[in-house]
């Protein structure tokens, strides 16, 4: 059970479009997007930081996984 329930339906077309992103990448939704789904703004700006992030290419992904492992070990990320 999360801390945070987040919206599960509705919450607007960039929500709904980011619910149907995760279906097509990962396969299903995941929980991060039903907590961000309560600010748009919060979930706008986590979709620049992800486009952006996916545009990298001077960068190996390798080096890039090791990175965000790091910063989510760091902020004690639970997921």
């Amino acid at each position: 059970m999360s801390r945070i329930e987040g919206i599960k339906t509705g919450g607007g077309l960039i929500a709904w479009m980011t619910r149907i992103g995760s279906k097509i990448k990962l396969g299903k939704v995941v929980t991060p997007i039903y907590a961000q789904s309560l600010s748009p703004a919060v979930m706008w700006g986590v979709g620049q930081m992800d486009l952006s992030h996916d545009m990298v290419k001077a960068i190996p992904k390798h080096i890039v996984h090791l990175a965000e492992m790091r910063v989510a070990t760091r902020v004690g990320c639970p997921f």
